[in-house]
């Protein structure tokens, strides 16, 4: 593959290996198009959104794992003005 290899165990059978500099150059490989692509993430930002809208919180940091465009936390950021929102994302820029 071209994020990792597989590697025999000790038991006769295979393991995944991942290899976060390929994962993470394969994604900013793909980012150009990642919005068009994008649909299944599309949905789950929209129910996580939509969930986070329901919530009586106000909290100071919101944390984006997976930032992505950082389309979310531009939407966090609204949802919550008072907060630090830190997207972050293992693509590179």
């Amino acid at each position: 593959s071209r994020t990792g290899h597989r590697v025999a165990d000790a038991r006769g059978g295979y393991r995944v290996t991942l290899d976060p500099r390929r994962i993470a150059a394969s994604f900013a490989s793909a980012a150009a198009g990642y919005e068009r692509a994008a649909r299944l993430q599309q949905e789950v930002e929209r129910e996580l959104l939509e969930r986070a809208a329901a919530l009586p919180l106000a909290p100071s940091v919101v944390l984006d794992l997976g930032s992505g465009t950082g389309r979310a936390s531009a939407a966090l950021k609204q949802r919550f003005p008072k907060a630090e929102v830190v997207a972050v994302d293992i693509a590179l820029p």
